[in-house]
């Protein structure tokens, strides 16, 4: 069931796959989570502990609030820029993907786009925090059109869904990534169940 209906949200939000989860919250706990352990079942059973995996993920000050808690969760740690100079400048070996939260885009910090460019030049996933950021419906299919690597919904939002329930959609490597750091696998994701 739960690859299935991947596969066709994956299909109507033009991502290449997608994932229900327990929330937006729990998407980021589950992405982070992919973002350093991967696939490896060693690194994901080692979770939270980080130790020796690339395990920080740059975030915009202004981005910072308390759902970042999520990331961090996963074994995460969290690098904090201000400025394009400073993004540029805190990639480095550990870095691991960079966290954008598009409710926070305030006068001053770097746009979604140039992230994109940024991250991109250096291989490293981008990742979405758009739990409420429907409506409007089309949000569903811009992040991804943008190159976006992971983007991540509330349920129990604008989807009107179960409050127990959230949107991952994203690159395939990523979402399937993602699952198996989640439930129903042995994994720090393990009690994130999604609400039937």
């Amino acid at each position: 069931l739960e690859l299935t209906a991947g596969r066709r949200l994956a299909e109507l939000t033009g991502a290449e796959a997608a994932l229900v989860t327990g929330g937006c919250a729990a998407a980021l706990v589950q992405t982070a989570a992919a973002c350093m352990a991967g696939t490896d079942l060693e690194k994901i059973k080692q979770l939270p502990d980080s130790t020796g995996m690339q395990n920080e993920i740059v975030i915009q000050r202004a981005h910072r609030n308390q759902y970042d808690q999520s990331f961090r969760t996963a074994g995460a740690k969290l690098v904090e820029v201000s400025t394009h100079d400073e993004l540029e400048a805190a990639i480095g070996p550990r870095t691991c993907a960079i966290a954008h939260i598009a409710a926070y885009e305030p006068k001053g910090s770097v746009k979604l786009d140039e992230v994109l460019v940024i991250a991109h030049d250096r291989n490293l996933p981008v990742l979405v925090d758009a739990a409420a950021e429907l409506p409007p419906h089309e949000n569903l299919t811009r992040f991804v059109r943008m190159g976006c690597d992971a983007v991540m919904f509330s349920g129990g939002k604008g989807l009107r869904g179960p409050q127990s329930s959230g949107l991952l959609l994203g690159k395939k490597w990523l979402v399937e990534a993602a699952r198996l750091n989640g439930c129903p696998n042995h994994s720090v994701g393990r009690p994130m169940k999604a609400g039937k």
